[in-house]
């Protein structure tokens, strides 16, 4: 029986699915309150550095005194020329911005890490980096009352990360689940 100090655990896409799955689902289970607000779904992504790639967001309410604030955490796996894989784990705060009837906008800052593996040399050696970063972002969601009666939201985001795998990050997908905007407290 394998255990967590063997090698097949330490995978690229075992990593992404114990930072990308797991914390989402700790999160609605700590807070059991917001679980009617917790959205979930699937997101693609273009980085400067990493390229394309896909991955799973989830965002819930914050409540915390300072206004509409929410907070999404993403992952996503890219394979980029020349690297074996780029697994991007993201927390992030986000203030709703009114800037627009028919728009949601966010702006936000959080972190970023960054897992990032190559095959190295002549021969079958992999070398691997983890990066950390400040996340500075902004998006938009459309309709701002998303479709299907608000439990499907599409989004889209602009994000910079600063030190670490410093690049920039526009990421498209859509949320599910959830109450509306108009519904929430």
């Amino acid at each position: 029986m394998p255990t967590w100090t063997s090698r097949r655990w330490k995978t690229p896409l075992t990593r992404w699915i114990i930072s990308g799955g797991a914390v989402p689902i700790l999160l609605s289970l700590a807070a059991p309150e917001a679980q009617g607000q917790l959205r979930f779904g699937p997101q693609v992504s273009a980085g400067s550095d990493s390229g394309a790639g896909i991955g799973a967001r989830a965002t819930f309410p914050l409540r915390v005194g300072i206004g509409p604030l929410d907070g999404a955490i993403d992952a996503s796996y890219a394979s980029p020329s020349g690297v074996k894989s780029w697994i991007q784990t993201n927390v992030n705060a986000r203030l709703q911005v009114p800037l627009a009837a028919d728009f949601g906008t966010v702006i936000g800052a959080g972190l970023n890490a960054s897992f990032i593996s190559a095959e190295v040399g002549p021969g079958p050696t992999t070398e691997t980096d983890t990066q950390f970063g400040l996340n500075l972002l902004g998006g938009i969601s459309y309709p701002r009352e998303g479709i299907l009666g608000g439990r499907v939201v599409p989004f889209t985001e602009l994000r910079g990360v600063v030190g670490g795998a410093e690049e920039v990050v526009l990421t498209i997908g859509l949320t599910f689940g959830g109450a509306p905007e108009s519904e929430r407290d």
